[in-house]
């Protein structure tokens, strides 16, 4: 099972800084390793997306699951695919002018075997997530 965090300060209201974690099908455009992300269903439960995430040579198709509560967390969790488990949840508390930004990353790969060669990847995932969510409200704000 891997488990990893990062977390930081950004200068910008958390509600801006939400909304680019929340659009889930732009992901593909600058989150390295998704190539499809689509919201197939609203529900109760949240929004239900269909991704394909490559992880080195390989790639999976799998369905999760998004709770929204703006805007102060997210929490995604993989309905199918290549995970026993995953789960990625984000915190935004305001502070002053910014927001205090926080990612939980829980993975464990089916089966087991996997784990091995692609856990190094998963590892450093948390900390590249935080930080590619970080360039891509900074450009937004920049304009």
């Amino acid at each position: 099972m891997i488990r990893k965090s990062a977390q930081g300060v950004l200068p910008y209201p958390c509600e801006q800084v939400y909304a680019v974690v929340a659009d889930v099908e732009r992901y593909p455009e600058f989150v390295p390793g998704w190539l499809d992300a689509k919201i197939v269903a609203h529900g109760d439960e949240g929004l239900r997306v269909e991704q394909e995430l490559r992880l080195g040579p390989a790639s999976w198709r799998f369905e999760s699951v998004a709770r929204l509560d703006r805007p102060r967390r997210i929490h995604i969790h993989a309905a199918s695919g290549p995970f026993e488990t995953l789960s990625i949840q984000w915190r935004f508390e305001p502070l002053g002018t910014g927001c205090r930004v926080a990612l939980e990353l829980t993975a464990r790969m089916r089966p087991r075997l996997l784990e091995g060669p692609y856990g190094a990847l998963l590892d450093r995932q948390a900390e590249m997530l935080w930080n590619v969510f970080a360039r891509r409200v900074a450009r937004l704000q920049a304009g």
